[in-house]
This record gives C-alpha cells, structure tokens and sequence, in this order.
C-alpha cells in the first residue's frame, strides 16, 4: 500500500514539473498540429456508423455518417451511399424533417434506393401524394437485399392509408 502510494505521489509530482516546463517553454506550450487524415480512417468510421446504426444507436450512427460527409478525404463515389445511410439513421431516430433535408442535400441520382426513403419519409408526414409518387419510381430489382422490405413496408403503410386492407 505504501508503494502505491509512493508512486501515485512521484506521478503527480511528475506531472506537475511537465506542465511547468511546458508553460516555461513556448514551443512545447504550442497547440499540436492537427491530425493527418488517412482515407483508411474514414473507412473505418464508416463501418463504426454503419455497426451504430445496425445495432440500433440512429443518433450516433447520424452523428457519424454527418462527419464522413463533412471529411475532406471522402470518396466522391461514396457520398450517395453514406447520404442514403444518413436519410435511413434519421428516420430510425424519428427525425423526419432532418432526413428530408438530408436526402434533399445530398448528391448522386434519384435512384431506387433513393426514391423509397423518399416515399417512407412522406408517409409518415402523412403526404400521401409524395409517398404514391416515390413509390412508383420504386423498381424493386434496383434495390439491395435490405432495401426490399423497406419497400414491402412502404407498400403496405400505402395501401392501409387508402384503406385498402387486401
């Protein structure tokens, strides 16, 4: 007990004479350059935003896909999927305006994928109209394996909002 003591001791007086020296030194008083950024890096956010949002944490996984798009080194060719990825955070998290708006914002076509966010962010605004719209330039064969229930579900909230119960 008395060593541990001794070293949290020697710790804290450590730390202290480098917070001295640094203050005295200008140099090492000098903000850090910011990080370089490696395009692996924003790889790797992108798989923790899309774990996030797999598992059920919309906001965080919002909260990342924001930062991919805002990142510098963010491959052109990407910035539709993390868009579309965002759009689908959003409306987990029930913030519909907010994922209008990303989906509105982003780049890259009106695809398939596209268009169903669309429609299921219309539904919902009870915008009835839109939702039939989008759904029409919905092609099923345009849409990835996790995208086609999302289009079942858009169907199905169509048809009970015309009360169309078959």
């Amino acid at each position: 007990m008395r060593k541990l003591l001794l070293g949290v001791a020697a710790g804290i007086l450590l730390a202290g004479a480098l917070r001295a020296t640094a203050a005295d030194n200008p140099v090492a008083a000098a903000p850090l350059a910011p990080p370089v950024v490696f395009p692996g890096d924003w790889l790797i956010k992108l798989g923790a935003a899309d774990r996030a949002l797999e598992l059920g944490f919309p906001s965080t996984a919002a909260d990342l896909y924001r930062e991919l798009l805002a990142a510098p080194e963010a491959p052109a060719g990407e910035r539709h999927r993390v868009t579309l990825a965002l759009t689908t955070a959003l409306l987990d998290d029930g913030r519909l305006d907010d994922a209008q708006a990303a989906l509105n914002r982003g780049p890259g076509p009106h695809d398939s994928a596209w268009q169903l966010r669309a429609g299921l962010i219309a539904v919902q605004q009870q915008r009835l109209d839109a939702a039939k719209t989008a759904a029409a330039a919905v092609k099923p064969e345009g849409l990835g394996a996790a995208d086609r229930g999302w289009d079942f579900l858009l169907q199905a909230m169509l048809a009970d909002a015309d009360g169309d119960l078959d």
